[in-house]
């Protein structure tokens, strides 16, 4: 049974986190527990409100969405439908002793980061008009030896905030196996081998034999001897780091002073031959062999797929209008009654996207006809009113019927979940809009599963069934975007050569097994036939791959990941 794992760490604030403070991570066999021991929410915008006393979850192997290594950080993303609301860290600053040091470690890299901003103008000043006139000379000079000092204290400041940051040495090291464990035990990285030796740079001189490389040591005896003998190199660094402060500061002084005594110039002394033969020469011939491998596929992580159904961002207050339960999306048009007179009647229904509560949801609708000369008459006002709360995820439904060739639709709440800084409503609560009697908000519910990425999502579009030729292309997108298989990031460079274009794209793969062969799928107009793509690369379980095809100029705009297998 492979041995228990902690290691405790910074979650930094990130474009792909929602947590910053200090956590604590446990490897067991086959399970991850995160403790929370001082973490914060953390979204564009907002202040963050600190977990107030250390909290901590468990959740299997399986609920890990990606590992993804960015630079220093380390982003690590579960499934939000088993953890929320805190599922992407972005890591840093690994740590043995991750309670009290990593709090420890978090305030102070706020304070320095404070400082940095705070006290290099004062004391670049200070400095500047407490030297006195034989060392500096005039308001220029003390400027120039002011905004000088002031910037070696704001690099020697941020290098100590950047040195809180990472941790040094060690932290590197401790990030390195955790990533390397956490690979091994979600089947990501093959185990590693005790006399593997790691890849090398091999320098051959002309003439003379490659000397014997030493005996390979084990890679878990390389990382902890490593570790153990890591703890003075941040010392050192941080005493360099003050050292060429003073030095600097002292170098600054020392110029000015020379500048006021020895500003003559000077012949340039005579130039000198290059060196031709001898250890020069040898430098020159040689030769640099690459032993390493070659580089890995850029990997990525998707949150959701690319779909025309959020394209423009999910709507706080959705509008979804029908007829009844008979389709999900037949377009309104007037019926004309017996006086032969257009009129519209329909079901009107409002769905709350966001996780915050709306309060009195009103919706006009406006209903109008054209008279012969094309102008707008006979205009009719209904109001919709819905007193009190609409909670996250709820709907409401109104029966309409207006007189009207035309119509106009105004809601009370409007924009987007994006523009309005707003999380999306739970996913139970759109779980259980999947069980209404209308197909229009069963729909909307399984599309919201799929945005949302909740493993329910593929089941609830597979549960739809298109009623007409109106409903196919609505219930066939929302397949698309459940699916297991699933692009993101989609950028389209045009134009390309003899009438091609190169598409980027992030391909990943949440399904339980890794999958090989696939292809991109165009999704295209009626009645013409898809077109494929083959990726070559495989994609691992619950990660992605970033590749790129060539393809025609006309392909549509819809674009899905497809398994010709058909698995």
């Amino acid at each position: 049974m492979r041995p228990w794992f902690t290691v405790g760490a910074l979650a930094l604030a990130g474009r792909r986190a929602n947590a910053v403070g200090a956590v604590c991570i446990t490897l067991m066999p086959d399970q991850i527990e995160v403790e929370l021991v001082r973490v914060a929410g953390f979204s564009l915008g907002f202040a963050p409100g600190v977990v107030a006393e250390p909290v901590g979850f468990r959740a299997p192997l399986t609920a890990v969405r990606g590992l993804v290594r960015e630079g220093r950080v380390l982003y690590l993303a579960f499934d939000p439908a088993v953890i929320t609301p805190y599922n992407r860290f972005a890591l840093a600053g690994f740590s043995e002793d991750p309670a009290e040091s990593l709090a420890r470690t978090l305030e102070a890299r706020d304070r320095l980061r404070r400082a940095s901003y705070l006290l290099p103008p004062p004391l670049g000043a200070a400095l500047a008009l407490l030297l006195p006139e034989a060392l500096v000379a005039g308001v220029l000079g003390r400027a120039s030896l002011g905004v000088l000092a002031s910037l070696v204290l704001f690099a020697v400041l941020r290098e100590l905030w950047a040195w809180r940051t990472w941790g040094g040495p060690r932290s590197e090291r401790l990030g390195d196996q955790f990533e390397a464990e956490l690979a091994e035990r979600l089947a990501l990285a093959p185990a590693p081998l005790e006399h593997t030796p790691a890849p090398a740079l091999a320098l051959r001189l002309p003439g003379r034999r490659r000397a014997q490389a030493p005996p390979p040591v084990p890679v878990l005896t390389r990382v902890r001897a490593a570790a153990s003998a890591a703890p003075a190199e941040p010392v050192a660094r941080l005493a360099g780091s003050l050292l060429a402060a003073v030095l600097a500061a002292a170098g600054i002084v020392g110029v000015m002073v020379f500048l006021q005594r020895y500003a003559a110039p000077r012949t340039p002394p005579p130039a000198v031959d290059l060196l031709a033969s001898g250890l020069g020469a040898a430098a020159r011939s040689l030769v640099l062999v690459d032993m390493r491998e070659a580089p890995e596929p850029d990997r990525c992580v998707c949150t959701r797929a690319d779909s025309p159904l959020w394209k423009d961002g999910v709507p706080v207050l959705s509008v979804l209008t029908f007829h009844g339960d008979e389709e999900a999306a037949r377009p309104l048009v007037p019926t004309v009654d017996d006086k032969g007179s257009p009129r519209f009647d329909f079901d009107l229904a409002v769905v709350n996207d966001g996780a915050r509560p709306l309060h009195d949801v009103r919706v006009t609708l406006t209903f109008a006809r054209r008279d012969g000369g094309g102008r707008r008459v006979g205009a009719v006002d209904r109001g919709l009113f819905w007193s009190g709360v609409l909670a996250p995820g709820a709907a409401v439904k109104w029966r309409v019927s207006a007189p009207g060739s035309e119509m106009r639709v105004d809601a009370s709440v409007n924009g987007t979940l994006e523009k309005a800084r707003l999380e999306p409503a739970p996913a139970d609560a759109f779980f259980r809009l999947t069980a209404s009697r209308f197909r229009a908000v069963r729909a909307h519910g399984a599309a919201m599963l799929a945005y949302l990425r909740d493993p329910r999502a593929e089941s609830a579009a597979r549960a739809l069934q298109a009623q007409s030729a109106a409903d196919e292309p609505l219930v066939a997108r929302i397949r698309r975007a459940a699916a297991p298989l699933f692009a993101c990031e989609l950028h389209r460079t045009t134009p390309g050569p003899a009438g091609e274009d190169r598409v980027e794209a992030c391909v990943f793969n949440g399904s339980s097994r890794p999958r090989s062969g696939l292809a991109l799928r165009d999704v295209p107009s009626e009645g013409a036939p898809p077109r494929t793509f083959p990726l070559a690369l495989p994609v691992p379980v619950h990660e992605g791959r970033r590749v790129t095809w060539t393809v025609p100029s006309d392909l549509g705009a819809e674009l899905s990941v497809a398994d010709p297998s058909g698995d």
